[in-house]
């Protein structure tokens, strides 16, 4: 489905699985995985 899927403090790897999901990074490094075109992605400057 559509999801929000959003990092910890730490380095994650967040993955969008089927649908439109919204990828939200947090404080760390973060990875983002698109799986579709409909992905979409945030990341919070503090990290």
């Amino acid at each position: 489905g559509r999801d929000n899927v959003e990092a910890g403090v730490g380095n994650d790897r967040l993955f969008g699985g089927t649908g439109g999901d919204t990828l939200s990074g947090g404080a760390g490094a973060d990875s983002f995985v698109y799986t579709r075109l409909s992905d979409s992605y945030r990341n919070d400057a503090s990290g």
